[in-house]
């Protein structure tokens, strides 16, 4: 599984790390059964990785990985932007360290939240977004504005 956590560590997205095991079994059949079956680096894993593969497991392990990532954790993060490679490494790795080292990322553009974010893991949806929070002040707003209209027509009967 060594090669498995160097993939992880490579990616941060469920769609990246499919993508990188497909292109992964794509150079690996090509080095095993264009040549004497012993796999050579092609400079996509370091060598030690690379070597471990045959054509006898091939298949296998890659069965292995793409199952494994369809079950790895995974934060549905809702943003009003696409943040570029540097800022979805920074912000996936912080999130691996803060709620699990597995975890992957599904980006979502959501124009709506204006400024913000919200999320879904296991299910629940959280919104710290500026639209949230505005629309909850409105709603405190138009409660104060009821009870206050509510108490000046008891006053006057």
């Amino acid at each position: 599984m060594e090669l498995f956590n160097y993939l992880l560590a490579n990616n941060y997205t469920k769609s990246g790390l499919l993508e990188s095991v497909r292109l992964l079994r794509q150079a690996v059949e090509k080095d095993l059964y264009s040549s004497d079956g012993k796999a050579q680096s092609l400079g996509l894993l370091p060598a030690k990785l690379y070597a471990d593969f045959t054509k006898e497991d091939l298949y296998t392990k890659i069965k292995e990985y793409t199952k494994k990532i369809k079950e790895l954790p995974e934060l549905t993060l809702l943003l009003p932007f696409i943040p570029d490679e540097p800022n979805l490494a920074m912000l996936t790795n912080w999130l691996r360290k803060e709620i699990n080292p597995s975890l992957v990322v599904n980006i979502k553009l959501d124009k709506q939240l204006g400024a913000g974010c919200a999320f879904i893991i296991n299910g629940v949806y959280r919104d710290y977004s500026i639209s949230n929070e505005l629309k909850q002040a409105n709603d405190k707003i138009q409660t104060l504005l009821t009870n206050f209209e509510k108490r000046v027509l008891e006053v006057k009967k």
